[in-house]
């Protein structure tokens, strides 16, 4: 499976929205609760203002880790991360997934004729001078 981890405008408008969509449950209820801790904080206070801003943070968090919420959930689900591709679309990331993954084949050696073996009548020595009575 094929995971984008980039920002997410869609929801930083509707962050509970798209966690729905993107089935991530736990983390839609969390951020409904936390904006509306942030209205009943902002009410409380007497600044509406302040739920306002919180929506915008809450949304402008889940849109900077939404790519993360969907990759932790993956792993709570068995998923194993396999590795990191950087692309610009699922079709080139799966292009340079399977071409890295590809076994690399050594180009066919060629085949050799038989290794000349060294005469066994030549008078021992390193064989860097002649030794008198070799040829």
């Amino acid at each position: 499976m094929f995971m984008k981890d980039a920002f997410a405008p869609l929801a930083v408008v509707v962050p509970v929205f798209w966690l729905l969509c993107n089935r991530l449950w736990f983390e839609a209820a969390m951020a409904f609760c936390a904006s509306l801790a942030l209205l009943g904080a902002g009410t409380w206070a007497g600044a509406p203002q302040l739920a306002g801003i919180g929506s915008i943070l809450v949304g402008i968090y889940v849109a900077l880790e939404g790519g993360a919420l969907k990759i932790t959930a993956a792993r709570r689900r068995g998923y194993a991360d396999e590795m990191v591709v950087d692309a610009r679309s699922v079709s080139e990331a799966e292009e340079r997934y399977y071409l890295t993954r590809l076994p690399l084949r050594s180009p066919p050696s060629p085949v050799l004729a038989e290794t000349p073996r060294l005469r066994q009548d030549r008078a021992p020595g390193a064989g860097l001078f002649a030794l008198p009575g070799s040829h």
